[in-house]
Parts: structure tokens; sequence; C-alpha cells
């Protein structure tokens, strides 16, 4: 088949466990004993003998299925050649990837309208579909489109963005920018002090006694890499940014793109021939400390205080 992709390990791991524990480690879909007597979207925990009555020969919805890379130029005899050899090696469903080198961009018209075919090929033969939700991982960047159509929607962190020392009893007089979130100023002790910022400056005198450092606290765009099949230097790098996970309108834009656009090409095959999507684990790994608009209004409403004099400290850890 052509491009098994890098969930081979994902593979190997489902091949394994075979068809019934396959149900367990599927996020949205779990082991239908009967039609009569489970709806195979619903979450369940089936019993051992409930999985020994379908184990040898199990519903295609939650048998094991080979990763299928959408790799290089793929038409309706090329899925067809992959979806029969699935089919001839026992396979009952396929989880489809995006892949590297397709003639039609990814979630575009042409990308959807090629799936389209992919997924009426699967029906005749009675194969069904699992979609990775994203072209690569994490899931979050839409293949590119947060970064380049949605950029106020992008990942976001918290950073020292300016060290300002500040002898005892002076007055700091500084400019800050429309991205800062907070100041706070340490001495020597490990005393640690509020500053102020009012109409975009501080202006705040140190405590006498000891000499200051003031750090002022910005919120900039910043990912955690994204492996992309649409990223041209076949690099897992930060050009893709994910999306904001904390704003629930970054995660709606995102599944807009993917999700959304799947289901608007080709809606008749939702429940039926496609059976759900899979994804990434969102990743935080080198983004720094995460940033929202809005971070600081729900934490209060949460915990009770505001955490805006804290959040230097947090960064200086």
């Amino acid at each position: 088949m052509d491009g098994i992709s890098a969930g081979s390990k994902r593979l190997m791991l489902e091949r394994a466990l075979a068809a019934g524990l396959v149900a367990m480690l599927a996020p949205v879909c779990v082991a239908q004993t009967t039609a009569a007597t489970y709806a195979w979207q619903k979450m369940q925990m089936p019993t051992a003998a409930e999985v020994a009555r379908v184990w040898k020969a199990p519903p295609p919805e939650y048998g094991p299925e080979p990763y299928y890379g959408l790799n290089g130029a793929v038409d309706r005899d090329v899925l067809a050649r992959d979806l029969d050899t699935a089919v001839k090696l026992g396979f009952h469903a396929v989880t489809v990837q995006p892949g590297r080198g397709n003639k039609e961009a990814y979630l575009s018209p042409e990308y959807f309208q090629m799936f389209k075919v992919l997924v009426e090929e699967a029906k005749k033969r009675d194969l069904r579909v699992w979609i990775i939700d994203d072209a690569g991982y994490p899931s979050g960047f839409a293949g590119g489109l947060i970064t380049s159509q949605k950029p106020e929607l992008r990942m976001q962190a918290l950073t020292i963005a300016q060290t300002l020392p500040v002898k005892a009893s002076e007055t700091l007089k500084q400019a800050v920018g429309p991205d800062t979130v907070a100041a706070m100023a340490t001495n020597a002790a490990g005393e640690r002090v509020a500053v102020p910022i009012v109409a975009g400056a501080i202006a705040w005198t140190a405590p006498a006694g000891s000499d200051w450092t003031v750090r002022v606290v910005d919120h900039v765009f910043r990912t955690s890499p994204t492996a992309s099949a649409t990223n041209l230097t076949h690099q897992k790098d930060t050009t893709q940014s994910v999306e904001d996970y904390m704003d629930p309108a970054a995660t709606m834009a995102w599944i807009q793109f993917t999700h959304e656009g799947y289901y608007k090409a080709m809606p008749e095959e939702f429940g039926k021939t496609i059976i759900g999507f899979r994804g990434d684990e969102p990743d935080y790994s080198i983004a720094g400390l995460p940033w929202t608009p809005k971070f600081f209004e729900r934490f209060e409403q949460v915990k009770g205080y505001d955490a805006r004099p804290y959040v230097a400290a947090m960064l200086m850890a």
C-alpha cells in the first residue's frame, strides 16, 4: 500500500492486541457486541465475555486497521488498488492519513473531492474509514492554515521581555508595549513586589535598602514544533503553528478547517462509511508558559486572586 505513515508503531500495537482490545484504544469508538445491544458510536467498556463473542470476526467499526498514507499523486485507480490490497489482507477498515506530494492542496476543495473518491471506493468494498484530523502531529495546525489564514489564533506563551536594574530608592520610568501583561521586582534577599503598569508605562520607585531587578512579562506567539506533511522542508519545526488550545475561537477555527471540511464534502457518509476522526494530543513541549487573552480573567474566577504579580516568578523558576 502507498506510504504507510509514521503511525506504523501504533499499527503494530493494534495488530498485537487484536481486534477486541483495539476497541479500548480508540478514543471515540468501542466494542459493538451485536447491533441490537450497543450502538458503536457510544463509549462502552465491554466485558471479557462480550469481547469473546466477537473476537474472531469483529465488526469493522472496531477491528484492526492499517494506517493508509496518501503519499504522492493518487487517483481512483490507485485508491481502488490499495483498498483492494487492504481487503485481501483481511482488513475491514483503514485509517487515512494525509501524505506528501499530493497534487491537491491539503484541505482545499480539490483535496476533499479526492478524499470523497476514496470514501466511495471504500464503500464499494464495505470498508470503514477513520480520518487523521491533521496533516501530521500534534493536532491543531490544519496543515499550516492556522498560521497563514488565522495568525491571530496561533499558540501563545509568556516570556520575560525586559530585565531592568533599579537602584535602591530610585524611580524606574519605562514604556512597555501592548503585549506586556505584568511586571515584578525582586531583590537579592528574594523579596518580590508587583510593579504596576499604568497607561502603557511603568513608573515605580524601588524601596530603600537594596537594589532591585524589574522583569517585564510579555505574551508572544510561540508554538511547539509541528511535523506536517505540507512543510516543504520535511522537518519538524515551528513554521506551522498550532492553534491556541486555550481559546475556544481558535479550536473552532481549526475544527472548521478540518472536521467540518470533511463533513461538508460528504455528509451522507458520516456514521456509515466514515466512522470518526483520530488525532494527536496537544503539545506545549517548548512553547513555554501557556497564555491566552482571557487567562488572567479565568484564573481569578477559578482561584479567587490575580496571578499577574506572580507570573514573572514562574518564568524565573
